[in-house]
């Protein structure tokens, strides 16, 4: 690995939002089939068919994003998907027994559209300081830590779930359980908007001083 791609500042935010953003999409994949399975007895197709509404929502706003891109700059965009996700996470963590099919399809559709709004500008990021050989390993790099973010989810949302389940000792607990997950996981996303609302005005100033 060629290290000297992180003194690129565009590029170490690519990665920290290429890494958590999978982590986030992964988390919400991977909990809400065994949710509606669990706590609402859903077979394992209505509950795969459940989680469509935000594969849906990426298809649709990752190209929109990319037509954004040629007027927006893409630190606003992913400030704006990380807000989406943030808010989908925050709806979730608020879903009860009394199960409201269309507040949970508004959460699916933010998590979606916001995790397909982030594809594009953190492609764009990732190479936007490099060509040749770096950009091939560039983009590489970004691939792996996709991976480790899927792989970072499934750990730490399945190993979350089963400490919660282990004290859970009724319906409410169940129920519980898992929307706490996404109650804890929210503030991530919002932060990360932050991240990319605040910092590259930094980045600018510090260069401006330099």
């Amino acid at each position: 690995m060629d290290f000297d791609l992180f003194k690129s500042s565009n590029f170490n935010l690519a990665t920290i939002g290429t890494l958590l953003g999978q982590l986030l999409l992964v988390g919400y994949m991977v909990l809400m089939p065994t949710f509606f399975e669990r706590i609402f007895h859903q077979t394992a197709l209505q509950a795969a068919l459940l989680i469509t509404p935000s594969t849906f929502m990426i298809f649709v706003s990752s190209p929109l994003a990319g037509k954004l891109m040629k007027r927006i700059p893409p630190y606003y965009l992913l400030a704006l998907g990380f807000v989406l996700i943030s808010s989908g996470y925050l709806g979730l963590s608020f879903v009860n027994a009394d199960f409201n099919y269309i507040f949970y399809l508004i959460c699916s559709i933010l998590i979606g559209a916001g995790y397909g709004m982030i594809v594009g500008p953190l492609s764009v990021l990732s190479s936007s300081d490099f060509s040749g050989s770096r950009l091939t390993t560039s983009q590489s790099v970004i691939g792996v830590l996709r991976q480790l973010g899927t792989v970072l989810a499934t750990t730490l949302f399945i190993s979350g779930l089963t400490y919660n389940l282990s004290f859970a000792k009724g319906p409410t607990d169940y129920l519980s359980s898992f929307t706490s997950l996404y109650l804890y996981t929210a503030p991530v996303a919002f932060v990360l908007a932050l991240l990319f609302l605040l910092l590259p005005v930094r980045l600018k100033k510090h260069k401006g001083i330099h």
